[in-house]
């Protein structure tokens, strides 16, 4: 093992936390790496300020360790290609109607439904076409869900 000493986001690394981490890496080999990550973060209390998991950085962290020797990473996940984009088709049933502008009293009553079911979730992706939280206009995608 190195002699130098450990830091994860100007944090020390004590050799405790070295010996828990590689412990939850050979006893969950099954878990993809970001899980691992997940895992490692929750344990020693890894999180923002806002309380999220600083997963992705464990996870580099992970990488770090593991190509120092001092901990054996399960292979990486095949993944979509880089760059790829979710294609969403586009029915009949899911072309736009008329367009609706106006507070929610200008509109007048408004019925939610829950999404349940696969058919339910192709519809509302391939219709819904709106504006974020951003104010930005885009499909339905994953990054325009806020």
């Amino acid at each position: 093992m190195e002699s130098t000493e450990l830091h994860f986001l100007g944090h020390r690394v004590t050799g405790e936390d070295l010996r828990l981490i590689q412990e939850i890496v050979a006893s969950c080999g099954s878990l993809s790496r970001m899980e691992l990550a997940r895992t490692v973060c929750e344990l020693l209390g890894w999180r923002r300020r806002s309380a999220s998991l600083k997963a992705r950085e464990c996870r580099e962290f992970l990488e770090k360790l593991d190509s120092r020797g001092l901990l054996v990473l399960p292979d990486k996940r095949a993944g979509r290609p880089v760059g790829s984009r979710t294609e969403v088709p586009v029915t009949k049933r899911g072309n736009p109607g008329a367009m609706v502008a106006g507070t929610a009293h200008d509109v007048g009553r408004l019925e939610l439904e829950l999404v349940e079911t696969d058919e339910a979730r192709l519809f509302f992706a391939s219709s819904w076409d709106g504006i974020t939280t951003l104010g930005m206009p885009c499909r339905l995608e994953r990054s325009c869900v806020t």
